[in-house]
């Protein structure tokens, strides 16, 4: 499993997008304690931006590969994390912006849609993300998928990714439970 530079130029992707929601999303938690601004506002973007940058790699992968590549649990979550995040500001912002024009209320201008969006996608990938990995483990735990012959550099950054959304997770979970 040899770095290449595009392993390297991916890395520089994705925490270019994570910094980017972050900065994004820093001043709505404002005031507020440093583990939940932490958590959501710096893990989560990084973590949102790893996904969409590993769910877009592993989908040109398989589309451009010529011979066929055994997804393993790696690949799987990568595909999973990055779709899911991709199409949730697709389906629940068009209802937002709905839901903004009916109430006709002014919104201060730090509101737009790019905000609302990294806001979303910060929060989902520290909260709901890892319920859908969890749940896709447990049934590779069931029914194994197959394993690549070679482990590689995707299949490994994949399972730690989704290590790192669960560890995420639990400290969510846990910050709510003694605020």
């Amino acid at each position: 499993m040899k770095p290449r530079l595009y392993h390297f130029l991916l890395l520089v992707l994705a925490l270019s997008l994570g910094f980017g929601f972050i900065r994004a999303t820093s001043h709505r938690y404002e005031g507020q304690r440093l583990p939940a601004y932490f958590l959501f506002c710096y893990v989560g973007g990084i973590l949102a931006g790893a996904a969409l940058v590993g769910g877009a790699y592993v989908a040109v992968e398989s589309a451009t590969r010529r011979p066929a590549i055994v997804w393993g649990y790696g690949r799987l979550c990568w595909a999973v994390a990055g779709f899911y995040l991709a199409l949730l500001p697709l389906i629940t912002q068009p209802v937002n912006a709905v839901r903004r024009m009916r109430t006709s209320a002014s919104l201060p201008p730090s509101a737009g849609i790019m905000p609302a969006v990294s806001d979303q996608l910060c929060r989902a990938a520290v909260g709901q993300l890892a319920l859908f990995l969890l749940a896709l483990g447990i049934c590779s735990a069931l029914k194994p998928l197959p394993t690549p012959t070679r482990g590689d550099a995707v299949e490994l950054s994949g399972r730690t990714f989704s290590a790192l959304i669960l560890l995420a997770y639990a400290a969510n979970q846990l910050l709510r439970a003694f605020d």
